[in-house]
């Protein structure tokens, strides 16, 4: 178990750099995408079930669509 917690963890922060450092933008959005999956498995892996579902369910996939959306409209 301490293993998964410390990939997870590790792979959460190097997303959440990537996430902010990246100059494309759809590529920050699927690094954020990812960063919402892997925090959201910690909280699975850490017992906290309800926090991971609405982590994976909400961040992941509602967020990530109204930043795709976001991006599309006001694109040149």
């Amino acid at each position: 178990m301490l293993i998964i917690e410390a990939v997870l963890c590790a792979s959460s922060v190097v997303l959440a750099i990537l996430a902010i450092e990246l100059r494309n933008t759809i590529h920050a959005i699927l690094a954020l995408l990812f960063f919402t999956v892997a925090l959201g498995l910690l909280y699975l892996v850490l017992g906290a079930t309800y926090v991971a579902v609405f982590q994976i369910s909400i961040y992941s996939a509602a967020m990530t669509a109204l930043f795709l959306v976001a991006e599309y409209v006001t694109r040149r």
